[in-house]
Formats: structure tokens, C-alpha cells, sequence
């Protein structure tokens, strides 16, 4: 299937489907009034991939010290966040880009990443990851992706294990060296 990476943004709004519930959850699109929510779950994450990989992830910072950077997300085209709310509470999101493929020598392709996905370590275990990966997946249809990919970090054996147990299959390692 081909798609022209100059297609229209779309809102998360218009497109997205109805709430996935889980117990007490639903997954909505994020709004800029979700920044210190997403910005706290986000270190949460990053605390784990700093503690493992500490020449490559910074050490959490000020409360708000990604602010920014989220805030560009939600006004991205061809992204999209979505987050799960427990009892009015964000308790988990994912953040997803769309890519369009058109190297001469791959078959064209609309990818959507999923960049980043947290669940707070109180709620994991409980279904809201699979509910937020079936919302993207949802959303990635609606946006006329193909396939959805992401990479895992090879120490977050929990993290590949969810993933394989959702269908996902390995692609390609990237590999690295470090040169100073």
C-alpha cells in the first residue's frame, strides 16, 4: 500500500475510537492539561533505562523538565499520544509517530512507531498495557499504517516478553559502540 507522507494530520479526536475499559479504565487522546502526568510516568521509565544504560539515559531531572518536549508531541502531525486514566488519574500512555517508507528498493509502507509506552509500576500487571497497545493499534489502523513496530532495550526482558505475548515478532538488532 502506498501513502504520501504529505497526507493531511489527522485529529486524535476525529479518529480515535470509543474508550477501551479495563476495570475502572478508559484511554482517551492526551491533552496539553496532561503534560505533568505524562511528564512524571515518562521519568518513571527513564529512571529504569538510566539505572541500566546510564551512559546513554540521563538522570531524572525537575518535574517538568520534559514539558517541552511532550508538549510537541501533541502538536506533531502524524503523532499521537494516548493515555490510560484510572479513576481520574493517568496512569500509563504511549506515544506513537507515523513514518511513511519509500526507499527505491523496500515495498512502500506506513509504519507506525510506538516511541514510547509506560505503564506506572503500581498498575502494570492489570491489563492496561495490552489495552493501551490495542488503542494504538487502533489508532495506527486509523491512520492507514500497515504494521506497527517499536524497539526494546535488550535489559527490559519484561518489556520484550509483553510484547512477543502480543503478537509482535523480532525485525533487526541494532547494534552500538561506544567511541569516547
Amino acid at each position: 500500500m502506498s501513502h504520501s507522507s504529505a497526507a493531511a494530520p489527522v485529529s486524535d479526536a476525529a479518529l480515535f475510537c470509543a474508550p477501551h475499559p479495563v476495570s475502572a479504565m478508559t484511554i482517551r487522546p492526551a491533552a496539553a492539561s496532561d503534560l505533568l502526568a505524562i511528564c512524571r510516568l515518562a521519568d518513571e521509565i527513564n529512571l529504569q533505562h538510566h539505572l541500566a544504560l546510564p551512559h546513554t539515559f540521563a538522570d531524572n531531572g525537575a518535574a517538568d523538565r520534559n514539558s517541552a518536549f511532550w508538549a510537541g508531541q501533541l502538536n506533531t502531525p502524524n503523532a499521537g499520544l494516548l493515555l490510560a486514566e484510572t479513576d481520574g488519574e493517568v496512569t500509563a500512555f504511549v506515544a506513537l509517530t507515523l513514518q511513511d517508507l519509500t526507499l527505491p528498493f523496500l515495498l512502500p509502507r506506513r509504519i507506525c512507531r510506538v516511541t514510547t509506552l509506560v505503564v506506572t509500576a503500581e498498575r502494570r500487571g492489570q491489563g492496561q498495557g495490552s489495552a493501551l497497545l490495542n488503542a494504538a493499534e487502533d489508532w495506527a489502523r486509523r491512520h492507514s499504517a500497515d504494521e506497527i513496530r517499536l524497539e526494546v532495550k535488550d535489559f527490559n526482558q519484561a518489556a520484550l516478553n509483553f510484547y512477543l505475548r502480543r503478537g509482535l515478532e523480532p525485525q533487526a538488532r541494532i547494534l552500538g559502540k561506544r567511541l569516547l
